[in-house]
């Protein structure tokens, strides 16, 4: 199983970046068989979504190939997302622009994380619309959270979030299990005829 982790912040060494980490080591201990990459949207110079990019001759194409591929290759994504001003940060967004339909149907999970007590807008912002054009699949559940600063694993005072982590993180890989293989066969088959929605 190939999972793909997204930083979501453009900070460097942001709490995204550091809770990536702490995602990444919590599924290999569960899944040691799995391969795990964080694609860090801090350490890229991802460029802004335009139409040059349907014509295919952008200047930062060879950077975006790079990421694309690692998207293709994934079976299931995990989005760590802070929450800036209530809403998800632009270069998430812009992010899944992008990557169009290189997360088809692949299983994806939302983590969010404020450094208050907020949280739950990036949430409800990409469940609304981030799955539009990639046509990806968020899970049922998503994990939020909140003063992520102080957040490490089996830290006391943080078994709530621990817990819910080692659940969705089980929830995710029940759905790449069984869904694995289906982007690939769906955009084969030619079915995603109506890709801009209907």
């Amino acid at each position: 199983m190939n999972i793909v982790i997204i930083s979501g912040s453009s900070r460097q060494q942001s709490q995204s970046r550091r809770i990536s980490d702490i995602v990444k080591t919590a599924w290999i201990d569960k899944y040691a068989e799995d391969m795990v990459d964080i694609i860090d949207l801090s350490e890229h110079q991802i460029p802004l979504w335009d139409e040059a990019i349907w014509e295919g001759n952008w200047s930062y194409q060879p950077q975006w190939l790079a990421i694309s591929n690692r998207l293709k290759a994934a079976d299931a994504c995990i989005f760590v997302v802070p929450e800036w001003a209530g809403m998800a940060p632009a270069q998430v967004k812009n992010f899944l622009l992008l990557a169009d339909l290189d997360l088809a149907h692949k299983p994806s999970l939302i983590i969010s994380i404020s450094s208050g007590m907020g949280g739950s807008y990036p949430v409800a912002e990409l469940r609304m619309s981030g799955y539009k054009n990639t046509h990806l699949l968020w899970i049922p559940d998503h994990v939020i959270i909140r003063k992520c600063q102080d957040f490490y694993p089996n830290a006391s005072g943080y078994g709530f979030e621990t817990n819910r982590l080692d659940y969705c993180l089980t929830l995710l890989q029940a759905y790449a299990t069984r869904l694995q293989g289906l982007s690939h066969d769906l955009q084969t088959q030619g079915l995603l005829e109506h890709r801009y929605g209907m």
